[in-house]
């Protein structure tokens, strides 16, 4: 007989609900190998996969400098309402009755 008679998927131990979606599958009698298994580092030095590219991704220390001051500024702009030690600034003080 020659063909795939079946395709399985197994997942130990599963939280919740999860779904598998396989948009793209292929048979080939070759083995094309693993990318991730292959020789040469995974991630860069900020810990980004370097193997994919992405909007936003960090290209040197620098830009990356400047998308963290870019964020700060954007994060130090909002009033959350906080006292100096982080906690909230404008709760209700309990008393004594």
């Amino acid at each position: 007989m020659r063909g795939v008679q079946a395709i399985a998927f197994a997942m130990e131990r599963p939280i919740g609900a999860p779904k598998l979606e396989i948009r793209s599958i292929r048979v080939s009698t070759g083995s094309p190998g693993d990318a991730v298994l292959d020789a040469g580092p995974l991630v860069d030095e900020f810990g980004q996969c370097v193997r994919e590219t992405w909007p936003g991704k960090a290209k040197d220390l620098v830009s990356l400098k400047q998308d963290w001051e870019k964020e700060g500024r954007a994060q130090s702009a909002a009033d959350f309402g906080l006292c100096a030690f982080g906690g909230y600034g404008n709760h209700i003080e309990a008393t004594d009755a």
